[in-house]
């Protein structure tokens, strides 16, 4: 790979652009999201926040410390997740 490959290998890495399997009714504790690539993740702190209608296009995003955060897209409300498959 060239620099340029590896700059996007490593993008790809931190980023995932999904939507949420119906039904998604928001997160409230341990929620579980499955997404339509078939990825699973799960909620990894405390936090509600109550989804009625809309979009669940999220973006899945992983910081410098190594832990991922899951944003709603269309609202903008975000919560800490962590990957189970």
């Amino acid at each position: 790979l060239n620099s340029d490959e590896q700059v996007l290998e490593a993008v790809k890495e931190q980023e995932v652009l999904r939507s949420i399997v119906p039904p998604f009714k928001g997160w409230s504790g341990k929620t579980v999201f499955r997404l339509e690539n078939g990825q699973v993740w799960e909620q990894r702190r405390r936090g509600n926040y109550v989804h009625t209608s809309g979009s669940t296009e999220v973006r899945i995003t992983k910081n410098f410390m190594g832990f991922y955060r899951m944003e709603l897209l269309e609202s903008g409300k975000s919560v800490q997740v962590q990957r189970l498959k």
